[in-house]
């Protein structure tokens, strides 16, 4: 007999807890709904789209990255303190090259060079300018 109850009372039990379940993911549903209608107003009350603070500091780089850059290989012409490399220049035809060889000598490796970039009018990057930074 005592089986029969307990098996009922858990029966019970469970069903109660499932409608407390359910009852409690409308509740919550509709509290959601309305915070997410009051978010979406206050999200599209506001007029600004995109805001956005930089510093628009110039691009550095030092002597060594650029020498580095030359013996990697160069995917297009650099220009060093008014020198101009190709980029059909060999990184193991350097000592026939008096122009890179110019270059290197001028280059100095703990100086910061300022690095300007051309572009074509298709957004190709044609030439990259290395200038020594001024102080």
């Amino acid at each position: 007999m005592w089986e029969n109850i307990n098996d009922f009372i858990y029966k019970m039990s469970m069903c109660l807890l499932f409608v407390l379940g359910i009852s409690v993911f409308f509740s919550m549903y509709k509290t959601s709904s309305a915070t997410m209608k009051d978010l979406d107003s206050y999200i599209n009350d506001d007029s600004t789209l995109y805001e956005c603070s930089f510093k628009v500091d110039s691009y550095k780089i030092k002597g060594c990255e650029i020498i580095g850059s030359i013996v990697a290989g160069l995917e297009v012409d650099i220009e060093v303190n008014g020198v101009t490399i190709n980029k059909q220049v060999k990184p193991d035809k350097f000592e026939n090259n008096t122009t890179v060889i110019k270059t290197y000598s001028m280059i100095q490796i703990n100086d910061y060079y300022d690095v300007n970039y051309q572009i074509n009018s298709s957004g190709v990057v044609t030439k990259i300018i290395y200038s020594i930074k001024k102080n």
